[in-house]
């Protein structure tokens, strides 16, 4: 009976990225406390490389993010859960929802917030002009700011580009909406991340889990 409770109680520290921190990470933590009441969960959302940095130190037991190529991964387990699909997202009442001719050169010529330069998503994002021989938006806002991005959207024309997954969150509140362009542009793949060397508490075991449950239920098979 000790050998049981202790399985479904103590700590577990948790690093994730912003996108499975507002669709993955909820449904999990519900499914996990309902199980085991009494596991401490503490969830910390950052970057990627400041995650890593913190599991390598010890500090969080198991990460939600992405292993990007030029990332030491020797002492590193890595499981893929989902790609990420970008979109982008205006004020409900933006005057271009209602096109269904939008073209990628319009929107080179809009204003947009957008994450500042050298971060992956801007790459992304810069890259998905360039390929159609467009110069990328040059009246853009830099911000990582999602208070000031989000109020932005919903007082000016302003347009941002973020993960599907968190617009449909916004989209089901009302309080942004999707514009009618499929972008081609996506992100890297995220998953689960662990040190290879590194024993895990028995109370993360309904954690992790629940995770994977979670995410092949609700995510494509990553390619």
């Amino acid at each position: 009976m000790a050998t049981l409770q202790a399985s479904l109680s103590g700590q577990v520290n948790l690093g994730v990225i912003l996108t499975p921190s507002m669709t993955l990470v909820p449904q999990v933590i519900a499914l996990t406390k309902a199980e085991a009441p009494r596991l401490n969960i503490g969830i910390e959302v950052d970057t990627n490389n400041r995650l890593l940095k913190r599991l390598k130190n010890g500090q969080l037991d198991f990460l939600i993010t992405r292993l990007l190529p030029q990332q030491d991964e020797s002492d590193l387990v890595y499981e893929a859960l989902s790609e990420e699909s970008e979109c982008a997202v205006v004020r409900v009442s933006h005057p271009l929802l209602a096109r269904s001719d939008l073209s990628l050169k319009e929107l080179a010529g809009a204003c947009w917030v957008l994450s500042p330069r050298g971060s992956l998503l801007r790459h992304r994002f810069d890259l998905l002009f360039r390929r159609s021989d467009l110069t990328p938006p040059s009246n853009v806002v830099e911000t990582t700011a999602m208070s000031v991005t989000q109020s932005l959207l919903q007082q000016t024309d302003f347009m941002h580009i973020m993960p599907l997954d968190i617009a449909r969150h916004y989209v089901n509140f009302c309080e942004l909406a999707i514009l009618p362009i499929g972008l081609p542009c996506k992100m890297d793949s995220y998953g689960l991340i662990l040190q290879r060397d590194r024993l895990l508490l028995p109370g993360a075991n309904p954690l992790l889990k629940h995770m994977r449950n979670v995410a092949a239920a609700i995510y494509p098979s990553p390619a």
